[in-house]
């Protein structure tokens, strides 16, 4: 079975070289038994990003080794694969990355017919023919910030008074159930403009 290994320092970025080559039953040593393929994605304090995926062993790679040892990152994601579905190949190794989503999986899914016929136009994000890559693409979401928060599209405005309700098949419903101005408008400090705005 694969096997995975995750790391959150919280605002701070940590080495990982003891977890990945140096521990008694590092990343590195895993991937001895787990050799069809690894991944590794993280993200660092300042908000940059590697992802770099091998479809060979960890332990054997000389990039992998090379990564490991100079890696500061606040979040990780590792992978190393047990090909149990689809071909050890560089598409089907973990992490997969989808929507600038990430996922990796421990485990055998099954059941491919039925979820290949679930997908519908989610196929076109399937890059590979793993189970565990057709199962992400059956994740879409719905995110409900209080501001907008990236130039992506789809991006819609929720006015006061509105109720957003998100059914278990992802669809939006929309209903304006108070209508009229707030009866007590939130009324900021000088302080609060200053600290409240990202103008």
């Amino acid at each position: 079975m694969c096997r995975l290994f995750a790391l959150h320092a919280g605002e701070r970025d940590v080495a990982a070289q003891f977890w990945l080559l140096d521990a008694p039953t590092s990343i590195a040593r895993q991937s001895e038994k787990n050799a069809d393929g690894y991944g590794m994605a993280a993200l660092t304090s300042r908000r940059g990003m590697i992802l770099i995926r091998n479809p060979v062993q960890a332990s054997e790679d000389p990039a992998y080794r090379q990564v490991a040892r100079r890696l500061d990152a606040a979040e990780m994601l590792v992978h190393l694969r047990y090909a149990s579905t689809g071909n050890v190949s560089l598409v089907n190794t973990h992490p997969f990355s989808q929507d600038g989503r990430l996922f990796a999986h421990n485990g055998v899914v099954g059941d491919l017919d039925r979820i290949e016929a679930r997908l519908g136009p989610n196929r076109a994000m399937v890059m590979g023919d793993t189970d565990s890559e057709r199962f992400f693409a059956l994740t879409p979401l719905v995110v409900i910030a209080s501001e907008r928060i990236s130039d992506e599209p789809g991006w819609e405005e929720i006015h006061p008074g509105e109720l957003i309700h998100v059914g278990a098949d992802l669809e939006v419903d929309r209903e304006m159930i108070v209508s009229g101005p707030p009866a007590h408008p939130m009324v900021l400090s000088a302080y609060e403009q200053k600290t409240q705005s990202y103008d």
